[in-house]
């Protein structure tokens, strides 16, 4: 494709599949897994969108054991879920080569846990909302094969959100953390109008 790509003002719906890794993870357990969901994006400038997406995957959390300092030590906490989650970003396009394209994104994630599973010591609350609300941001690559359609690979973090604990922390909370890689299409069902 010769010409430069102008999405302005355009719709486009896609999907997207790949790996997530599970960064609150702390003690070793398997934290890699399938992910996938399903999108919408609106153009409101030509280097400028919003994007909603809905997609499945596996959080946790895992936390405490031995401390080299034995008053900070407390008795090991691990937390198993699944979300179904709803991530809306802005998005700033910057031109590479021709349609060839980076991104760099920000916003809210919304999530609804569909699976909930604690191994907390009997005395440790697991009475936790299943909704919550966590930060995502991320960059990634997207090449316009046409007018309507693209394909692109992202890379992106969803944390910060909800502490999963009762007990004092320092810094950062006890949330679920997790880093994605994803790799989608996207397409226009309407060529645009000049």
């Amino acid at each position: 494709m010769d010409s430069i790509v102008n999405p302005s003002k355009m719709w486009f719906f896609g999907g997207e599949i790949g790996i997530t890794k599970i960064d609150s993870y702390s003690k070793g357990e398997p934290s890699t897994f399938f992910q996938g969901g399903i999108f919408a994006e609106y153009y409101f400038a030509r280097k400028w969108s919003m994007t909603a997406r809905l997609k499945y995957f596996k959080i946790g959390e895992s936390h405490g054991g031995a401390s080299i300092l034995p008053f900070l030590s407390e008795s090991y906490h691990r937390f198993d879920g699944e979300v179904i989650s709803l991530p809306i970003n802005i998005k700033l396009e910057y031109r590479v080569i021709k349609n060839f394209r980076g991104n760099i994104k920000i916003g809210p994630v919304f999530n609804k846990e569909i699976v909930s599973n604690y191994f907390y010591p009997i005395d440790k609350s697991t009475n936790y909302s299943t909704f919550f609300i966590d930060y995502n941001f991320g960059f990634g690559f997207s090449y316009f094969i046409s007018s309507r359609t693209a394909f692109y690979i992202d890379f992106e973090f969803k944390g910060l959100g909800k502490d999963r604990d009762d007990s004092p922390t320092f810094i950062v909370p006890h949330s679920t953390d997790n880093s994605f890689i994803n790799i989608g299409v996207k397409y226009s069902f309407k060529t645009k109008t000049q």
